[in-house]
């Protein structure tokens, strides 16, 4: 499961970097092809390290990670779309990513993280709580993965609450009296009939204890969590009284109807993640206006010249960062000047300067978008809204 938190590890800058893509086709059956792939982009890793004036034993000794996973067996038990790996000094990440990527291999001062921004975008964790009389589970997701993640203590099924039921049916019904809670917080149990219950009566009571002990586990396990977004699925009986029981804040206004036993993970995990996505988007249409508005008006603190930003970037200045996720840019900072140089094409000691700015961003505290270019303001490469 890729996560914003995964880039915490990629921002700091090193002496020598190298990021590899690997598309890895699930439906490729013989994974000696991605083996072969591989190798190929170690290769042109190995070439610009060499062009760099490193040693073939540095060399060797710096893509050890990689060649390890030069055998069929590595990816037998991976059947994601890609991976990614980063490798520097004292470092070595293997990242399963959630979408296909263009394959590529890069050295520079840092890491090529410019590809990983797309995935991150209206990402976000979330939970959804689906429950029927026939069962409760509670699921973790994210824009791209769906788990399991049902604490022991939900209870399997209101049968689980009946068999604490001892039914006899009488000749007079009598509404079922519910005793007051002992403290805060305690889930009452059902009372014993005593013969003067309607079946309907005991039915609901043993409903409504089921649901009490539903919400009791899920308010237990997010108790840390307590602005995760969480989605209610089932029927409206349910959901209206999961509504009142559940203390946790993150609890949506908007629900998943119908029968959720009956849904695929995949179905349920879209129908959520529908509910929840502007939610995570955010961030990112309060970045496109807030530019939009300071271009509108001609504002000091707004920047789309690369040169302005990759320096603003560099030196803390960037409080939003809107890049082009489909185009590089190479080229060189100089700090002592302050200037920008690109190349048409990367040359020895170039980076992509879109990259640059993002890891600078981010490590100073920002926030980075990435966009298709046509999507930009202006359509240009980058836009900022800078602190100062």
């Amino acid at each position: 499961m890729l996560e914003a938190q995964d880039l915490a590890a990629l921002v700091a800058e090193t002496t020598t970097a190298v990021s590899i893509y690997l598309a890895t086709d699930p439906t490729v059956r013989d994974p000696g092809l991605h083996v072969g792939r591989l190798r190929g982009l170690i290769q042109r890793a190995e070439s610009d390290l060499a062009a760099r004036g490193q040693s073939k034993r540095a060399i060797e000794k710096l893509l050890e990670p990689a060649r390890n996973l030069l055998r069929p067996e590595a990816f037998i038990e991976h059947r994601d779309p890609a991976r990614a790996l980063f490798i520097a000094e004292g470092v070595f990440r293997d990242l399963a990513l959630p979408v296909a990527v263009r394959e590529a291999a890069v050295v520079g001062p840092r890491f090529w993280i410019k590809p990983l921004l797309p995935m991150l975008e209206g990402d976000g964790r979330f939970y959804v709580l689906a429950v029927t009389a026939g069962g409760a589970n509670l699921w973790r997701g994210t824009r791209y993965a769906f788990e399991d993640v049902t604490p022991g203590s939900l209870p399997a099924s209101v049968g689980e609450i009946a068999a604490e039921t001892d039914f006899q049916p009488g000749q007079q019904y009598n509404p079922l009296a519910r005793p007051p809670l002992a403290r805060q917080g305690a889930v009452p149990g059902v009372p014993k009939a005593h013969g003067l219950e309607s079946p309907e009566e005991v039915r609901k009571a043993e409903f409504m204890t089921y649901l009490q002990r539903v919400a009791k586990a899920v308010d237990e396990m997010l108790a840390n969590q307590n602005s995760a977004p969480l989605v209610l699925a089932g029927e409206p009986e349910a959901i209206g009284h999961l509504r009142k029981l559940l203390r946790h804040g993150g609890v949506q206004g908007t629900h998943v109807g119908g029968n959720p036993q009956a849904m695929a993970p995949r179905d349920l995990h879209d129908r959520a993640y529908e509910i929840v996505h502007t939610l995570f988007e955010a961030d990112l249409h309060d970045a496109e206006e807030r530019i939009r508005a300071r271009l509108g008006t001609a504002e000091p603190n707004v920047a789309i010249r690369l040169e302005e930003i990759v320096s603003a970037a560099r030196f803390g200045r960037v409080d939003a960062l809107l890049i082009a996720s489909d185009e590089e840019l190479w080229g060189r900072f100089d700090e002592s000047s302050n200037t920008v140089t690109a190349h048409g094409r990367p040359e020895i000691d170039d980076e992509d300067l879109l990259n640059f700015a993002a890891l600078w961003t981010l490590s100073n505290g920002g926030r980075v978008h990435a966009l298709k270019r046509e999507n930009l303001p202006r359509q240009v490469l980058a836009a900022a809204a800078l602190r100062y």
